[in-house]
């Protein structure tokens, strides 16, 4: 039996899939075309720079709407043409297109009533749970994304407990703020050298200062990855002309380089080409939550289902479920040895000292497992570069294997003993004896 097209659908549709399929044509075309056109490439893509559109989502936004219109172009032939037919496919585009125009209608009186603005399309919920809204210690940087704030003064009468940070960001090795002295010892890391759930003194930086009678710059901040701790190095060289760098990698740190966005905060990003660096986002853009900067759920561009959501007594849930972690097109391990060999001709042409150290996480069963894979590798390509490296890996097994007790007391635990935080007052006085051998000060 031949297919026949019913005319009815046929005037009602093909207007719209020639539009689609010549609209989606437009877009695949802007986006392969675009650096004959002059239009940019990558992040200078002027779509992106104005909307955070990227190329790619741009080519598969076209390919979309031309796939509409082939189903368009279809719908006459493969609905009969009849009466009860038409009249069925009426209702339903009725009922369609009135509860989107509900739904449109509802969305911008709740966003017009709580002072929402329209455009530019926004994830206001990913942008609620922003690193930089959510980690109020925490302040933008144009280079490292974001650093910790000077002048912090939390709790400096309790030496367990107090968190102080003078110029730069830097965190005091104790609760009195100082200049950031010159020629001692600079150490860069994660929030395990900032020395995160533990006091000014008992981080590893503060342990190592009164450990070998040396001068320690704490340079580290929470969330960093591998490229911003470089970064952090490279800035604070010139200031306080450090004998040695000790650069602290927490084994996530690797991968985290392979993110351009994460915890909801838009960071550097390094890729090779031709086995060269190539810097990305420098300067680093203020997190919006704009579609190139989240991997959030859709639903978080309406603001109508944030309203239902508070009101069901869910926000808090429903922004912990949006924070932004988005890829990086790059290959995370050797982006981090390459900025270590950049690092090491540093420090080689001002005659510094370098040493690399491999912090890791705590858990019950860490004796029976293998190092990962990815600080191993960084590890060797390090001491292929002529970077003196620390490996605390072994000790910790050690420590696990001799006392699973003891072994806990090195990190500061949760969750009834059940869940491995940062590590304790206990866990940094090993690692500064660890360093301060390594380094040749001796026990």
């Amino acid at each position: 039996m031949a297919l026949r097209r019913n005319p009815r659908l046929w005037r009602a549709t093909w207007p719209a899939a020639v539009a689609l399929g010549c609209g989606g044509s437009i877009l695949i075309a802007l986006a392969v075309l675009a650096g004959p056109l002059g239009l940019g490439l990558a992040e200078d893509f002027v779509l992106y720079r104005l909307f955070g559109l990227p190329r790619r989502t741009l080519a598969l936004v076209g390919l979309v709407l031309g796939l509409l219109g082939l189903v368009l172009l279809a719908t006459p032939w493969l609905i009969p043409s009849s009466r009860a037919a038409v009249k069925l496919a009426q209702n339903s585009a009725l009922v369609i297109l009135s509860t989107v125009f509900t739904i449109l209608v509802l969305e911008v009186a709740v966003r017009l009533v709580d002072g929402v603005p329209l455009w530019p399309p926004r994830n206001l919920v990913a942008a609620r749970a922003a690193l930089l809204t959510v980690q109020t210690a925490n302040e933008y940087h144009p280079v490292l994304g974001w650093v910790l704030k000077p002048g912090i003064r939390s709790h400096p009468d309790k030496p367990d407990a107090s968190f102080t940070t003078g110029a730069h960001g830097v965190r005091m090795n104790s609760a009195e703020v100082r200049p950031l002295p010159r020629g001692g010892l600079l150490a860069v890391g994660d929030s395990f050298t900032a020395g995160s759930e533990v006091g000014d003194r008992h981080s590893w930086p503060a342990q190592l200062e009164r450990l070998t009678g040396e001068t320690v710059v704490n340079g580290g901040v929470g969330g960093w990855a591998t490229d911003q701790i470089i970064l952090r190095a490279e800035e604070l060289i010139p200031m306080v002309r450090p004998q040695v760098v000790i650069v602290s990698f927490f084994n996530d740190d690797i991968l985290r380089a392979g993110y351009r966005v994460y915890g909801g905060a838009n960071k550097p990003w390094f890729s090779l080409r031709d086995g060269e660096l190539q810097h990305h986002n420098n300067p680093v853009p203020v997190f919006t939550g704009k579609p190139s900067e989240t991997d959030a759920s859709p639903l978080g561009y309406f603001h109508l289902a944030t309203w239902v959501l508070e009101r069901a007594g869910l926000a808090d849930w429903w922004r912990q479920t949006n924070t932004s972690y988005v890829r990086a097109e790059n290959e995370p391990i050797a982006v981090t040895c390459a900025l270590l060999a950049r690092l090491k001709r540093h420090t080689d042409a001002d005659r510094i000292g370098l040493l690399l150290v491999l912090q890791h996480a705590g858990y019950d069963r860490l004796a029976k497992t293998a190092e990962p894979e990815h600080a191993v590798s960084v590890a060797e390509c390090a001491r292929r570069a002529g970077i003196e490296t620390l490996d605390t890996w072994d000790p910790l097994v050690r420590a696990n294997e001799e006392s699973l007790e003891a072994f806990r007391r090195l990190y500061v635990m949760h969750d009834q003993n059940r869940v491995y935080s940062h590590m304790s007052a206990e866990g940094n006085a090993l690692m500064a004896r660890l360093i301060a051998e390594r380094l040749g000060f001796g026990g």
